[in-house]
């Protein structure tokens, strides 16, 4: 995503106090009150489409851009881990990349790592977090031999259409040129045609008694297993019935809702 530059050095925050007493406990309270951000990018999980617009010439003056679309999946590994992956076509050539993104329980921050296929190397990674839908993530870079900062910005993450900018400073943060916008919008998967529903019904009868047992649930017969493949269940190939000396099985499968049977059973022991 971001740089095509040379990385010579990562942001390092250092925070320093006057006094150093044991923590209050308005303190403990608050932190164990920090929001659990973990699950902040899982609405970026699935499939997207992208519209991507890069200025070439970031910090020079120049307002000149190119597009590219593309498209891409993003992935979770596990709770508070992902991985984004896309690729990008243009006038500007084609651009291959994917975003690690890893969660810190302990800070409430996230870290995020970018890969440029030409480079092959993890980029020293943005930190930062989610404050009222907005996500801000920082590190610092150096362009011309200068050392820049370098802010990722998200919005509209809970909606179908995220979007994300990436912005320059080489003032310390009080101004940004943004030189990198992506546009996503979600592809939704093709409707998978739903299988139908099978129940076993039937009823087990002893010799000589009026009442025939009537069961519902295979799990009324121990030892007796189904599955069911395409729209019709089937057996399998030894199928046994534990039933006690004399007694007589009957059973259909059929579906709930229309009705339909098939594949009588029938033992007799």
């Amino acid at each position: 995503m971001r740089r095509v530059y040379p990385l010579l050095c990562a942001l390092t925050l250092l925070f320093c106090c006057a006094h150093a007493p044991a923590q209050s406990e308005s303190g403990a309270a608050k932190a164990s009150a920090a929001r659990d951000g973990s699950h902040d990018f899982d609405p970026l999980l699935g499939t997207w489409k992208y519209h991507l617009k890069r200025r070439l010439h970031p910090l020079t003056g120049s307002n000149e851009w190119v597009e590219f679309e593309g498209t891409g999946d993003c992935r979770k590994l596990f709770d508070g881990a992902q991985i984004d992956q896309g690729e990008w076509n243009g006038p500007g050539g084609k651009i291959v990349g994917l975003t690690l993104r890893v969660y810190n329980p302990e800070s409430h921050q996230w870290r995020l790592y970018w890969d440029n296929q030409k480079v092959g190397v993890l980029d020293p990674p943005q930190v930062g977090e989610f404050k009222d839908g907005v996500g801000e993530f920082f590190a610092q870079d150096t362009i011309n031999r200068k050392a820049i900062l370098i802010r990722f910005r998200w919005t509209n993450l809970t909606t179908d259409t995220p979007h994300f900018e990436q912005s320059f400073s080489d003032d310390g943060g009080t101004t940004w040129e943004v030189n990198w916008i992506t546009d996503q919008t979600r592809v939704n998967a093709p409707p998978q045609p739903k299988r139908p529903e099978w129940k076993l019904r039937g009823q087990v009868k002893r010799n000589g008694c009026p009442r025939p047992r009537v069961f519902r649930d295979p799990g009324v017969l121990p030892h007796v297993k189904f599955r069911s493949e395409g729209e019709k269940p089937q057996l399998p190939h030894t199928t046994r019935f534990s039933l006690c000396g004399s007694c007589e099985l009957s059973a259909r499968y059929f579906q709930p809702r229309t009705g339909r049977s098939a594949h009588s059973l029938e033992s007799h022991e």
